[in-house]
C-alpha cells in the first residue's frame, strides 16, 4: 500500500489573508515601511506593497534588514491618488470619484500598477465625454 496525497484548496483563504493584514495595518501591528506623501503618512507592510506595485517592489526589495522601519517619501503622487491605492492593495477593492480619478490613475502610473491604471482608463474616458458633453451645452 503506497503513500496517499490529500489536498484542501480554499477558495477564501486569499481574501481572508487580506482582510487580515489589512486589520493589521489599520492598527499598526506588524508594519514595517512608512509611506509619506504630501505630509500625511501611511503605515503598510513591505510585502504587500511589493506585490502589488513594480515600484514599490523594486523600491523595498533588497533594503538591508536593519532597516526594519523607514519612511519611503513619494513626491509625485497626492494623498486623494495614493489612498485608494494603498486600500485596494488590502482590499482588491478600488473606489474612485470624479473628484480623484485623475489623481488615481497618475498615482497607479507611478507606482506602476499597471492592471488598476488599466482598469480604470475606461472610467477616467468616460468622465472627461460627460464633462465635454455638459461643456458643449452650456
Amino acid at each position: 500500500m503506497g503513500v496517499k496525497t490529500f489536498t484542501h484548496s480554499s477558495p477564501s483563504h486569499s481574501q481572508e489573508m487580506l482582510e487580515k493584514l489589512n486589520v493589521l495595518r489599520n492598527d499598526g501591528h506588524l508594519c514595517d515601511v512608512t509611506i509619506r506623501v504630501q505630509d500625511k503618512l501611511f503605515l503598510a507592510h513591505r510585502v504587500v506593497l511589493a506585490c502589488c506595485s513594480d515600484f514599490f517592489r523594486s523600491q523595498l526589495v533588497g533594503r538591508p534588514e536593519e532597516q526594519d522601519k523607514f519612511v519611503l517619501d513619494l513626491h509625485h503622487v497626492t494623498v486623494s491618488g495614493f489612498a485608494p491605492l494603498l486600500e485596494y492593495a488590502y482590499t482588491s477593492t478600488l473606489s474612485i470619484s470624479t473628484e480623484n480619478i485623475i489623481d488615481v490613475l497618475a498615482a497607479a502610473s507611478y507606482m506602476q500598477m499597471f492592471a488598476v491604471a488599466t482598469a480604470s482608463s475606461p472610467v477616467a474616458a468616460e468622465e472627461e465625454d460627460v464633462e465635454g458633453e455638459g461643456g458643449a451645452a452650456k
